[in-house]
């Protein structure tokens, strides 16, 4: 039982920060949507600083194996971008823009744990695609591939931030879709347009 209410806990935490950002929620709104104590939550968790990083150890092990199964299932580096592309865009459509810069600004240990995450796990996942790109003739052969996998994340994180793009004038998967579009085609060898062509196609017609 106790191992139960742990989990969901953490579960609809999790929920509430991904809709409402995570400053925006309180113990108060979670024990609230619960219909339990705030008593109870902190019998589970010492504080919402461990229930943030909690949050953020699950996001990354979900995240892990979501890219174990592109890399596996992918037919080639463009297969493979458009299949992370799609799981961010589902990824995406939960989360509250606010809340990576929530995570930076007041949760520092759960922040730290996140850019490992981002500058060993993920910069190495698309530096192996842009290699894997190159090598099958789909990329050009000068592209520095390890730049561009610094720039693509750094770009994906930098829509985040309501100072750079206003969440008000910017629909958020819009962006994302217009920056990877600007980053794959960056890349394309005339053999690899015709790839990204049509399976961007065949993607849209989904």
């Amino acid at each position: 039982m106790i191992c139960k209410i742990h989990d969901k806990i953490k579960e609809t935490a999790g929920q509430l920060f991904s809709r409402y950002g995570i400053r925006s929620v309180s113990m108060d709104d979670i024990a609230r949507e619960l219909s339990i104590s705030k008593k109870t939550i902190y019998q589970n968790f010492k504080d919402k600083d461990q229930i943030v990083m909690m949050g953020v150890e699950q996001h990354i092990e979900k995240e892990k194996k979501e890219f174990g199964e592109v890399m596996r299932d992918a037919e080639n580096a463009i297969d493979e971008i458009l299949r992370f592309s799609k799981c961010l865009r589902k990824n995406i459509a939960e989360v509250n823009p606010t809340v990576l810069f929530d995570l930076r600004k007041f949760h520092p240990q759960a922040w730290e744990k996140w850019l490992s995450f981002k500058n060993d796990f993920i910069k190495r996942t698309v530096l192996c695609t842009i290699e894997r790109g190159k090598k099958e003739g789909l990329f050009r052969e000068e592209i520095k591939a390890d730049i561009l996998a610094t720039y693509r994340i750094e770009t994906i994180e930098m829509t985040f931030d309501p100072k750079i793009f206003s969440t008000e004038k910017y629909e958020f998967i819009e962006l994302q879709m217009e920056l990877l579009e600007h980053f794959v085609r960056g890349m394309l060898t005339r053999k690899g347009y015709d790839v990204y062509e049509e399976l961007n196609n065949t993607i849209n017609n989904e």
